[in-house]
């Protein structure tokens, strides 16, 4: 019976989650006897039901959380030693068969310290070591912690067509800063495998706030969900207020997502309370999000990446507001994938600074006039659960 460790962080919020659940399904569709383990780096997110995991070791300290997300992680004084021995100890009582990094190394340098002794030990073990990363970012330009790392890697998992690396790179100023990236991917090519975007499963919540069984009644749905880890509150809350806008013959669900504080679940029900035309439905979270998506005319939404995969698959029109990054994040991703969508399903793209009220609403309706061709999305786009767990059995 074939043991696997995944090693994860997030910043509350829940597309790594999402992939890493979605993931595990994958390997045991392929494998019905696999045993999957979890090492989870961050804040624990207790309103998940978390059974797909046969244990849960929680690494102490937590290095990143929402609040850190614009400042870098916090680390206490011996945090980094405590984490790097709590794993290590951990993999010593019981070494899994597979070992899996969610976005180490692409991403994640603040995570070196801790996990290499791990890695080390798994090397000098025999355990195969693979890393699964949702897109081909590669954070800050040092190059030289990877390249130390990355002989202890059998395989690097990308879940996304090959088109968006090449798609990442021109996001870069020419020059050294591209010509490095594209040298990673060309250097290492025989350790990535594009795997096509992870379609993602239906998160499972303990408990969710009771629904409406009758939603409000519109001749055009339209779907806003804040995405993006539930930042860009001020986004979600022109959207909200694009409702007195568009007027009654639209209908809008607002999803804040589970991360949403009290304090912002206050501001965005004043926000629908003083609308005018009272055609806004507000929801924390929802375990039908997917089933929502799909009965939109159109989706208001950052450009995260499961919300992007589901509008691929299901071919739907959106307005997209890429997040860009907030203080020491720049982000390149969001905006690379909503040049996409409007490639290829002709999304309507706002700037957030340019996402007022009054644009979102011209957005939608511009939106809904589009002509839609989701043929022209490749199959082979939306394989990547099944090529990660075939290729990680060897199959």
């Amino acid at each position: 019976m074939p043991r696997v460790a995944f090693y994860f962080t997030h910043y509350q919020c829940l597309g790594h989650t999402t992939r890493v659940l979605s993931l595990v399904a994958a390997l045991k569709a392929q494998k019905r006897h696999v045993t999957c383990d979890c090492f989870w780096g961050s804040l624990e997110q207790p309103y998940l039901d978390l059974k797909a995991f046969e244990n849960i070791h929680v690494l102490p300290y937590p290095l990143f959380s929402r609040d850190n997300f614009r400042s870098g992680s916090i680390r206490p004084a011996g945090a980094v030693q405590a984490r790097a021995a709590f794993l290590l100890k951990a993999l010593q009582k019981k070494t899994p068969d597979i070992f899996i990094t969610e976005y180490f190394p692409i991403g994640r340098r603040d995570c070196y310290e801790e996990l290499l002794p791990s890695l080390m030990y798994l090397a000098r073990q025999g355990v195969p070591v693979y890393a699964s990363a949702g897109y081909p970012v590669l954070d800050g330009q040092d190059m030289a912690w990877r390249t130390r790392v990355l002989p202890l890697f059998k395989r690097i998992f990308i879940h996304s067509p090959e088109q968006e690396m090449r798609q990442m790179a021109q996001t870069y100023p020419p020059g050294p800063a591209r010509d490095a990236y594209r040298a990673f991917f060309k250097d290492h090519a025989d350790k990535i495998c594009f795997t096509g975007y992870v379609v993602p499963k239906p998160l499972v919540f303990k408990e969710t706030e009771k629904e409406a069984r009758q939603f409000i009644k519109g001749v055009v749905k339209v779907l806003v969900t804040r995405g993006a880890g539930a930042y860009h509150q001020d986004v979600f809350l022109n959207a909200i207020r694009a409702g007195d806008i568009l007027g009654r013959n639209f209908v809008l669900t607002a999803v804040a997502g589970p991360t949403t504080t009290d304090a912002e679940w206050q501001l965005f029900n004043k926000a629908v309370v003083a609308g005018r035309v009272k055609n806004v439905q507000l929801i924390r979270s929802t375990p039908r999000f997917e089933e929502l998506l799909k009965k939109a005319d159109v989706c208001v939404s950052p450009a995260p990446y499961n919300t992007s995969v589901m509008l691929l698959k299901h071919g739907k029109r959106a307005v997209i507001i890429p997040m860009q990054g907030e203080g020491r994040v720049v982000l390149s991703e969001q905006p690379m994938r909503a040049r996409m969508l409007k490639a290829v399903l002709g999304s309507v793209v706002l700037l957030p600074a340019e996402a007022a009220p009054e644009k979102i609403a011209q957005a939608v309706k511009k939106a809904l006039k589009a002509p839609l061709n989701n043929s022209v999305v490749p199959q082979t786009w939306l394989r990547g659960n099944g090529v990660f767990a075939h290729e990680v059995f060897g199959l």
